[in-house]
């Protein structure tokens, strides 16, 4: 996701405030070295996506290592000695330029499965998404991903590692979703995986 650039660390602090959550930067393992973060307590990674919380009380750093987010870790002002020298490393953050920060990648978009479903326009596609390696970036195999169109929105419903694994997963949540509120529509999915199946 493109993230707007920030150059104004009061302004981050106050965007911090209203929204909870800002992102800073996307850094790479030397980079954070370079600004004094201890990289030796983490293990192997390659990059971290850095953020800045506000939880009501505090400002807080959280570092989200390799876009898992089962690893991540939290750096209070006490942690960093004090508010000051909080600021102090956020300004560092937001001042790399562009050209220093991780790319986090692309992905080459293919439609592979089109399915009409009733008379006005509404479809199920199915994408398969490739994504193009980059070093130190976005290592994922290629995956599909099941929408359903009804001429007004496109909505992504499931995403496997196949067209059959996408849309079983979109017919499912489909059922779950769509039946609990009561509306009687057949599942577009279905209809889909059966034509699939033969």
């Amino acid at each position: 996701m493109a993230q707007e650039k920030i150059q104004n660390v009061n302004e981050v602090l106050e965007r911090a405030k209203e929204t909870g959550e800002i992102f800073l930067a996307s850094l790479s393992k030397e980079q954070l070295a370079k600004a004094a973060f201890d990289t030796s307590r983490f293990g192997e990674f390659s990059f971290a996506d850095v953020y800045l919380i506000w939880d009501g009380t505090q400002f807080m750093l959280k570092y989200l290592f390799d876009s898992d987010e089962r690893e991540y870790y939290y750096e209070k002002p006490g942690d960093v000695g004090g508010y000051e020298n909080l600021t102090q490393i956020v300004e560092s953050y937001i001042s790399f330029e562009e050209d220093d920060k991780i790319e986090k990648g692309k992905a080459t978009v293919i439609m592979v499965k089109y399915h009409p479903v009733g008379l006005e326009g509404a479809a199920v596609y199915v994408y398969k998404f490739v994504p193009h390696p980059v070093p130190a970036g976005m290592r994922i195999e290629e995956f599909y991903v099941a929408t359903f169109d009804d001429t007004n929105l496109e909505i992504a419903w499931g995403m496997g590692n196949s067209i059959e694994e996408a849309l079983k997963q979109a017919m499912e949540k489909w059922d779950r979703e769509v039946r609990e509120e009561g509306e009687g529509e057949e599942n577009p999915f279905k209809e889909a995986l059966n034509q699939l199946r033969g």
